[in-house]
């Protein structure tokens, strides 16, 4: 292969929402454990209120909307969004295609996401696309 003259050094893709279709399923997760805490939430409203947010970040929002603790429903959303990602999770149309004409052009690519580095593996694992990121391709914020 001839690498083409071209300025990019690399490209970083997120995952979500880029790589994987992965937004409608976290938040729906959200959105159902959110509910069954007492604080009913709908798809539409976990989009807009918490969506992009740290799960952290989430959590407390939810909280103090709530007026109590919810717990540790951390753990509980992470479980429960890995077994729904186990049945439901796809790429996003086009993106292994779009990394590999990257990568054709001898352009070097990367993952970086606001997600846990085992959430970001689990979810190229699952779509295949694992396959064009090494681990040390992988960041995490």
């Amino acid at each position: 292969m001839v690498r083409q003259e071209h300025d990019l050094q690399l490209v970083i893709f997120d995952c979500d929402g880029v790589l994987v279709d992965s937004e409608v399923i976290s938040n729906s997760v959200l959105a159902r454990l959110l509910t069954e805490e007492g604080l009913p939430t709908t798809l539409a409203e976990a989009r807009r209120d918490y969506q992009g947010l740290l799960l952290r970040e989430v959590f407390d929002r939810a909280q103090s909307r709530l007026g109590r603790p919810l717990g540790d429903l951390s753990a509980r959303f992470e479980s429960v969004r890995a077994e729904v990602f186990r049945r439901e999770l796809q790429a996003v149309a086009g993106a292994a295609q779009a990394v590999e004409r990257v990568l054709a052009a001898g352009v070097p690519v990367c993952v970086a996401s606001q997600g846990k580095l085992e959430k970001t593996r689990l979810s190229l694992d699952l779509t295949g696309l694992r396959r064009l990121f090494p681990d040390r391709t992988l960041f995490s914020a």
